[in-house]
């Protein structure tokens, strides 16, 4: 993908703590570079995370859907009840529905970085 079309991107993520998950948009998918996998990295001082492209033996790496940039059915979602509580008590969020954040693209790595005290 060009750099014009990745500065046009809006990579959203959305955590929802009654369902515990975390809904992975396509323009973080496309921003990565369509990986096979990708990380989720946690700043807790920053109230920051990250998606990287990774290998699939690392311990936090989340398979893409083969399908989550053809099939407009398809919903890249991250289940975990423990991640999503420590994610929303680290920046003091007290969800009932579903929030969602707008990311950048990191320009210097294959990065997509989440303001997570920049609720949308």
């Amino acid at each position: 993908m060009k750099e014009k079309e990745l500065s046009k991107l809006r990579p959203r993520i959305s955590i929802s703590r009654n369902k515990n998950c975390i809904t992975v948009g396509r323009d973080v998918i496309r921003a990565l570079e369509n990986p096979d996998y990708i990380c989720m990295l946690e700043n807790k001082e920053q109230h920051s995370i990250a998606f990287v492209p990774c290998e699939s033996s690392n311990v936090m790496s989340f398979r893409v859907p083969e399908k989550a940039l053809t099939d407009h059915h398809c919903i890249f979602r991250i289940c975990s009840k423990r991640y999503v509580d420590s994610i929303a008590t680290s920046v003091d969020l007290e969800m009932e529905q579903a929030v969602e954040f707008y990311g950048s693209r990191w320009e210097l790595g294959k990065a997509v970085i989440f303001e997570l005290n920049q609720v949308r």
